[in-house]
């Protein structure tokens, strides 16, 4: 790879961090930027480079929107992440966007846990606006099929076992 002798350790670590972070091609800007001014030096410097988007200049925004049942679907490979709001709503989610290059490098991880990957995607995601999520697969027929519930805010009152 060519990309790799322009850029140094921390910076190749600072990478390996986000991918190891991110599900499908962001991750949330809350989960990688420094908190009270830390320096964003190794993070311009990806960017610059092409490997990542969204640090310089106030950033980028994914865009989610819902279809007429308040469903939206994050895919990464045969994995999703199922998330419910209000029908034909959008939500706006200040984000990181991984690069073709970064998405290729990132497949490239032996060790990487991408359900891991969209639990975390998916709780920092968590806001009043999304009541609900799922993390499940998706197959060749694009059927997807839940296999956990990561929360559901939707459900008012106390539960009652008997």
């Amino acid at each position: 790879m060519q990309i790799l002798p322009l850029i140094s350790p921390n910076q190749a670590e600072k990478l390996t961090n986000i991918c190891r972070d991110a599900f499908g091609d962001f991750i949330p800007k809350a989960k990688i930027m420094p908190k009270n001014g830390e320096d964003i030096t190794e993070l311009i410097h990806l960017e610059s480079i092409g490997l990542i988007e969204g640090v310089a200049a106030g950033g980028f925004q994914k865009f989610i929107k819902f279809n007429e049942f308040g469903f939206n679907f994050l895919i990464e490979g045969d994995f999703a992440i199922q998330i419910k709001s209000q029908p034909n709503s959008m939500i706006r989610v200040p984000a990181i966007i991984l690069t073709p290059l970064s998405i290729d490098i990132m497949s490239l991880m032996d060790d990487r846990d991408v359900a891991e990957c969209a639990r975390r995607v998916a709780n920092e995601m968590r806001t009043p606006q999304i009541n609900q999520a799922y993390l499940g697969k998706v197959y060749a027929s694009g059927i997807f099929v839940p296999t956990e519930l990561l929360w559901d805010d939707s459900v008012q009152g106390e539960v009652v076992t008997e």
